[in-house]
């Protein structure tokens, strides 16, 4: 996944876990903000219950969503369990999990086989 993707995973990670309203993450790698613009994301956040089908699996113990870009043909699924979380993204085809604590999300891409960290900026 790009660090874009990511951050935008676990910025949503954040808003729906912990009910985040900031606007911007910052990634702790990396040591800058990565602002997401709080309109037109191009991706909207579908709530599927997990029998309902969006053409892939999900998971029946968490509570299913699915962020979708129209315009790029752009799908991630994305299931949470309380503060955890885990999911896929199709566009990478990569599987990632992660947990929200408080200000920071901790994010493992499967594909980069490696943790990523980021902070309410």
């Amino acid at each position: 996944m790009t660090k874009e993707v990511q951050a935008y995973i676990a910025h949503h990670a954040g808003q729906i876990i912990d009910k985040w309203c900031n606007a911007s993450i910052r990634d702790k790698e990396q040591i800058h903000a990565v602002t997401i613009p709080t309109k037109n994301t191009g991706f909207n956040i579908k709530n599927y219950p997990a029998q309902r089908d969006c053409n892939n699996n999900k998971s029946r113990d968490g509570i299913n969503y699915c962020l979708i870009n129209d315009e790029k043909n752009h799908h991630i699924c994305l299931s949470v369990y309380g503060k955890l979380f885990d999911g896929y993204d199709h566009a990478s085809t990569s599987h990632f999990s992660g947990i929200v604590d408080d200000n920071s999300v901790e994010l493992y891409d499967y594909n980069e086989s490696d943790f990523f960290r980021f902070e309410k900026a």
